[in-house]
């Protein structure tokens, strides 16, 4: 099927679709006014696609309904893109679609980052076509905003987007509140409850109602680990990368900084045994006693009859040698 006809289906898909009802995203509208190309960002699964669809509920209350227009250039029917498709597309939209151009036009592109030359498209579309509001969506992961800026050179507007907040959480959860009486609320034990799911779970929305929220947030972890930092940053040391991301992770109220990184890494490079307070046992072996103790290092000192002696523990040179591998 040649990319004309690939990409009428699909829009003739919208045309018919029933837009669904996801939650409720704490979104200004105002950012649908003005020239600028509306750039929505995020990471995976936070939802950048669900907020594309508040926004064309939005827009059809605005506008007739042929002036709201979507395509996602993630849709396995137009792979592989060729490059074509975004040339292509408006000229078709005004072929099927009762576009009226006295009124503002919603166009509406999702994953555009999957086009070649997307960024010159864009330029040239909303140039030549000033009633036409581009809102395009973006992996963070293949996406930068800093990019977005770059490649649309001062003509776009960014919008993040982020997992559900804890207000957005609530709303969808059923549970409405008023903040400023939140403390005198019958609804504060619910809020509590919420809170501690919240906490537990995230705000990513397909985990919310997930009977596998742990098992689908560690796929989540994994695939922005390896695909969206690993081979976007051409990461080599993995092992490196994961011992970081686990520091943060246990240690999240904590300052980081790059030091850290260069003592994981100077951990990794040195070998032997780490002897210290915490770890150094001493143990009393007699005919009918077998007793161990611990004691701090500094209070050694004082234990009448003790004689320290000092090892020289130096770092494993031979691994292979130690396992017996020739």
């Amino acid at each position: 099927m040649i990319t004309r006809d690939k990409i009428k289906r699909i829009l003739q898909e919208w045309k018919e679709f029933d837009i669904p009802q996801g939650y409720a995203r704490d979104f200004d509208n105002r950012f649908l006014d003005g020239k600028e190309i509306l750039s929505i960002i995020g990471a995976r699964r936070t939802g950048k696609t669900y907020l594309c669809y508040q926004m064309a509920r939005w827009a059809k209350q605005k506008v007739p309904v042929g002036n709201v227009i979507y395509i996602n250039l993630e849709d396995e029917r137009l792979s592989p893109v060729r490059g074509d498709e975004l040339s292509l597309l408006w000229d078709i939209c005004r072929e099927m679609l009762d576009v009226d151009m006295t009124q503002r036009v919603y166009l509406f592109v999702d994953e555009i980052q999957n086009a070649a030359n997307w960024s010159k498209w864009a330029r040239r579309i909303t140039d030549q076509h000033p009633n036409i509001k581009l809102i395009i969506t973006g992996s963070s992961s293949k996406l930068l905003s800093r990019e977005i800026a770059t490649e649309l050179r001062g003509r776009t507007l960014s919008v993040n987007v982020f997992p559900l907040s804890f207000k957005e959480f609530l709303s969808a959860r059923g549970i409405a509140v008023d903040v400023e009486r939140i403390l005198y609320s019958r609804e504060r034990p619910l809020v509590k409850k919420a809170f501690n799911e919240y906490l537990d779970t995230g705000g990513f929305p397909a985990v919310i109602d997930s009977p596998n929220r742990k098992e689908l947030l560690k796929e989540y972890y994994s695939v922005m680990f390896y695909r969206d930092l690993a081979e976007r940053h051409k990461v080599k040391n993995l092992r490196l990368l994961e011992d970081y991301l686990t520091l943060l992770l246990a240690e999240n109220n904590a300052r980081h900084n790059l030091d850290q990184i260069k003592q994981i890494d100077q951990a990794e490079r040195v070998g032997g045994i780490d002897l210290n307070a915490r770890n150094l046992k001493i143990q009393s072996i007699g005919k009918k006693v077998d007793m161990a103790y611990s004691y701090q290092l500094g209070s050694l000192g004082n234990v009448a009859g003790f004689t320290p002696v000092i090892m020289s523990i130096r770092p494993l040179a031979d691994v292979a040698a130690l396992l017996g591998i020739k």
